[in-house]
């Protein structure tokens, strides 16, 4: 009975060491989800920043012919 109880206690610390590693793994992931959505919202914002150029670049250009 004793060996029992031991493997079993044995078997919860196991299982409470993996619940561990998983939060923290989840927690690492959605760190990096936030920097990569905050990086693909930088990239919106250039992408609209050089068509704006561009459109002023091809206007212009059509003012001059």
């Amino acid at each position: 009975m004793r060996r029992l109880a031991h493997q079993c206690a044995a078997a919860a610390d196991e299982t409470n060491a993996l619940i561990e590693e998983s939060a923290h793994h989840a927690t690492l992931a959605v760190d990096k989800s936030g920097h990569v959505s905050r990086v693909f919202d930088e990239i919106s914002v250039s992408v609209r920043e050089v068509g704006t150029i561009i459109e002023e670049i091809s206007k212009n250009h059509r003012q001059q012919t």
